[in-house]
């Protein structure tokens, strides 16, 4: 499909005029940015930064716009425009947690010097977002070795450990009775452990994905020992790992269903859902929820099972 769309430049003006036209669904928008983002040139982008002031109303989009920048090789066009994202303290802190994210992915040390600044943000969102941006720097050698080479070239916040790394910095966890699922799950609840290590230790769960890696991602979903943040990237991983992830569907519902979880969490197990699922009226069932992301995620994630 992609390769298709590439033979047709013209999609890109016809993705502006969508996404500025306020009378257009949701799902379309959605799908325009996707266009943009596939197309990923200069013109694209530019068009993309032209739109966003368009979709203010939908942070599900806004938030779109900002990881399709933080995938792009095209910082010089969108690094001004990401920091002023992040800067806005009026800004919905998810759209400004993805600003801050892409913004990592560019493993600049001028950067690190604004992710400082957010790291005790009052928005845990934020302020764990710029943290793990400063671990992966640290780590950069790493980062640019492993992250953006599955899953068409998704750059990954963090890289994933290997099960020697995994050992070799956790061998407490791995008590006689416990695999590496297992201590995986212990690595993550445990408060002392620096979120980075956290996110690099689900990756290897991702990366190994047997059916025991794939429980413990479920478990960890639904764990209140982790934050939002880092439940959201589990249930993104998830949607990743479609079909087999739905050995762990009723995770997900459970997340989708718990009205006390952060929206950032429902809106990914949502998104997740519908590459496992063909369940529409599950997933329909949240349009026009109260938390206007939840509903926006429910209405293109509607659409997308029949779009893909």
């Amino acid at each position: 499909m992609e390769c298709e769309l590439l033979k047709h430049p013209e999609e890109k003006k016809k993705s502006l005029e969508t996404l500025k036209n306020s009378a257009s669904p949701t799902s379309e928008k959605y799908k325009a940015v996707f266009t943009l983002r596939t197309f990923g040139d200069p013109e694209a982008i530019e068009y993309l930064k032209e739109a966003f002031p368009y979709v203010d109303d939908s942070n599900l989009l806004k938030h779109e716009i900002a990881y399709a920048f933080g995938q792009l090789k095209h910082r010089e066009l969108t690094e001004e425009f990401l920091l002023k994202v992040l800067h806005n303290e009026e800004e919905n802190e998810v759209v400004r947690h993805e600003a801050g994210e892409a913004l990592s992915n560019f493993l600049d040390e001028k950067i690190n010097e604004v992710l400082e600044k957010y790291v005790k943000h009052s928005s845990s969102l934020i302020a764990e977002t710029c943290q793990l941006g400063l671990h992966k720097y640290r780590e950069r050698e790493i980062a640019l070795k492993r992250c953006g080479n599955q899953y068409g070239g998704t750059i990954e916040p963090a890289p994933a450990f290997t099960v020697e790394e995994l050992r070799e910095n956790f061998a407490d966890k791995f008590t006689d009775s416990a695999d590496a699922a297992s201590a995986a799950i212990a690595i993550c609840e445990d408060p002392s452990i620096e979120l980075f290590k956290k996110y690099r230790t689900i990756y290897y769960l991702r990366d190994t994905k047997t059916r025991d890696c794939l429980q413990a991602l479920g478990k960890l979903l639904i764990s209140q020992k982790t934050s939002p943040l880092f439940r959201h990237e589990v249930a993104f991983i998830l949607g990743q790992l479609a079909p087999e992830s739905e050995a762990v569907l009723d995770q997900l519902r459970e997340s989708i269903y718990n009205e006390s979880e952060h929206e950032i969490v429902r809106h990914e197990s949502l998104m997740a859902v519908s590459s496992i699922t063909k369940n529409k009226e599950l997933i329909r069932s949240f349009v026009g929820h109260s938390s206007k992301i939840i509903s926006d995620s429910a209405e293109v994630a509607v659409d997308l099972m029949d779009y893909w």
